[in-house]
């Protein structure tokens, strides 16, 4: 028996995944009669990402999305196998290792600014945004209201303040704090990991921000339906169809060893 320690609904960390397809392949190669049985809570989300990389890394299938496909007809009846955005963000993640030859290091970004466009509609009127930013490992996670807000009529642009440098597997979560309430409540949230984002993979580079012209930038935009919690908003009630977060990272080539 392996265990492969992760929470719920959430991905795992990226370095997680090629220890155990190594795992689940030389235990399968050792004997024709050999079965692997991988489960969680559920044996749903978690495992469907993981045995999706598998499927992946063993080439049984050759991109994210048919591995994704293929999980959901077999391990369900409605075809709805892996759902939460974050983890099928990271199934994405490990095919590009598998196709592109990437070599995973640890990569430091920072994160200057979070947009949302069009801003959300919600029951208590505008929206009063703030975020927070974790890092899986080390254990990291920012103070709230180290950020700014300006709104305009067609985004909502958040400024973090005190960039501390962040990298591998990063959760960033958002909610709304009206004035005249005590208790914030949450939006969405959604995962990443650094060395994708300068990688360009599901980023795009884009010119150097003002206050950071010797440094590379990267923005990372991702719709309604890649963003944990608004993807259920499938009536459109608090998110337009064409929603999105656009997330905008300075870049330093650093790495950590």
């Amino acid at each position: 028996v392996a265990r492969y320690a992760l929470e719920d609904h959430t991905p795992p960390n990226i370095e997680l995944i090629q220890p155990f397809c190594e795992d689940v392949h030389n235990w399968l190669s050792a004997d024709s009669k050999n079965v692997a049985a991988v489960h969680c809570k559920a044996g749903k989300g978690r495992t469907g990402t993981m045995v999706c990389c598998y499927l992946l890394y063993s080439r049984q299938k050759a991109s994210a999305d048919e591995a994704l496909k293929f999980y959901g007809t077999k391990r369900t009846h409605d075809e709805k196998g892996v759902t939460i955005p974050s983890q099928r963000r990271y199934v994405e993640y490990y095919a590009a290792l598998v196709t592109s030859g990437l070599q995973y290091s640890a990569t430091r970004v920072h994160i200057r600014e979070l947009v949302m466009s069009p801003p959300p509609t919600l029951n208590g009127g505008t929206c009063s945004p703030e975020l927070t930013v974790s890092q899986a490992q080390p254990s990291f996670k920012t103070p709230s209201g180290c950020h700014e807000v300006r709104k305009d009529e067609g985004s909502i642009r958040v400024y973090l303040t005190h960039c501390t440098p962040l990298y591998g597997d990063v959760r960033v979560d958002v909610y709304n704090k009206p004035k005249m309430k005590m208790r914030k409540e949450k939006l969405f949230h959604f995962w990443f990991n650094t060395f994708f984002v300068a990688a360009g993979v599901g980023a795009e580079r884009v010119p150097a921000l003002d206050d950071s012209p010797n440094l590379e930038a990267f923005k990372l935009t991702l719709n309604k339906w890649q963003l944990d919690e608004a993807h259920k908003d499938k009536q459109h009630k608090h998110y337009s169809p064409d929603f999105k977060v656009i997330l905008l990272t300075p870049y330093k080539t650093w790495t950590i060893l």
